[in-house]
């Protein structure tokens, strides 16, 4: 037997760049302020990992974003008195060199006395085998014709052929939207729409297409969700987040459309994305790898916690026409939180007749390792 390993998450790169639990807030109706800035210094090209929690007092209307040299990334969607909101983790791919991280706040209104505040800044670097990044890119002002779909962004992201390693081939990335949308010559009235959404009227309805075929947003939070009307300018940003598998070597294309009912106004896009075959998409089952090696061989892999660390599972085996659960369609599982072990020998069990997936259903894992012990 000779064990045949490789490591996927680059431990060597990674370390805290910021871990700030103090508070910082805007006091008085403005329209997008940053409250907190933060620089970073990147050796090479590294992932950033960008974390922050945003919380209104009882007496306002609000909103937070995040934005990263300048481009936005991430938007709270409008927030009701009383509000507290965490991102979710936020990973984008940064070439090296100098960095800024801004955290902004705007206030609609206020009844005296309130504060938009954000808090619990939280940014790391990380690194992995196998990244892919595009963008930020922005749309610019684009006129949008009254009731009419149009497309406001469509950018293509080209994703390499499958690299081949001891285990098998990568064969799936996770792909990681994130879509900052608004009215440019309007106020807070953009809306992200899933599949079979109908428009709003007087809204700009914002859907994502993948290869020409809309999904469904991961997350998704609207501009105006707080119903406030003071100060429609300020604040503008209705915030999507797409995480998914996609499959490697292909062109993929991304586009995000906008409709509005009525003639006159403009919508600006911007866009970030990430891939990478070792993160996983949360709430979906994963298989980054098709296993190839000899048979009687064992085989290895190792998940860990990014940013949380919550339940996950490796399976190894394939859902029946059928289904009674993981017990009857997978010949070896195991799940638990922090460092995870999965090793399972294929001596009865055909290699090419298996596939192996990874989950978790409320927080991306990551791949460390694979291995076999090939016979």
């Amino acid at each position: 037997m000779v064990l045949l390993s490789e490591q996927e998450r680059l431990y060597a790169d990674e370390l805290m760049l910021v871990n700030d639990i103090a508070t910082y807030s805007l006091s008085s109706v403005a329209d997008w302020t940053t409250e907190k800035s933060c620089n970073v210094n990147l050796p090479k090209q590294l992932i950033v990992m960008i974390k922050a929690e945003w919380v209104l007092t009882t007496n306002g209307n609000g909103a937070g974003r995040i934005t990263v040299d300048g481009y936005p990334v991430w938007s709270t969607g409008g927030l009701a008195p009383g509000a507290d909101v965490t991102s979710p983790d936020i990973y984008v791919l940064l070439a090296a060199g100098a960095h800024t991280i801004n955290f902004d706040c705007a206030c609609f209104n206020t009844t005296g006395g309130m504060t938009v505040s954000v808090r619990n800044i939280y940014i790391g670097q990380l690194n992995f085998n196998d990244m892919l990044s595009s963008g930020p890119w922005d749309s610019g002002s684009v006129s949008l014709p009254q009731s009419t779909l149009i497309t406001v962004l469509n950018k293509n992201i080209t994703i390499p052929a499958s690299r081949t390693l001891p285990v098998g081939t990568i064969i799936n990335y996770s792909l990681l939207v994130y879509v900052v949308a608004k009215s440019a010559a309007g106020g807070r009235e953009t809306h992200m729409k899933n599949v079979g959404d109908s428009n709003d009227s007087a809204k700009v309805n914002t859907t994502l297409y993948i290869n020409d075929v809309q999904v469904n947003w991961t997350s998704r939070a609207n501009d105006d969700a707080d119903g406030s009307a003071s100060n429609p300018t300020y604040g503008r940003g209705a915030d999507g987040v797409y995480i998914y598998p996609v499959v490697a070597n292909q062109t993929l294309n991304i586009k995000v459309k906008m409709w509005i009912d009525f003639a006159g106004n403009y919508g600006e896009v911007y866009l970030c994305a990430f891939l990478c075959p070792w993160i996983t998409p949360m709430g979906t089952d994963y298989s980054p790898v098709d296993l190839v090696f000899a048979q009687c061989s064992v085989f290895y892999a190792y998940l860990e916690p990014l940013g949380a660390d919550l339940t996950k599972s490796s399976k190894l085996g394939m859902k029946r026409f059928k289904s009674f659960g993981d017990s009857t369609d997978y010949y070896s599982v195991v799940s638990g939180t922090g460092i995870l072990q999965h090793s399972y020998t294929l001596d009865v069990v055909d290699v090419p007749s298996i596939i192996w997936t990874v989950t978790c259903t409320y927080a991306i894992v990551c791949i460390s390792y694979v291995a076999v012990d090939a016979k």
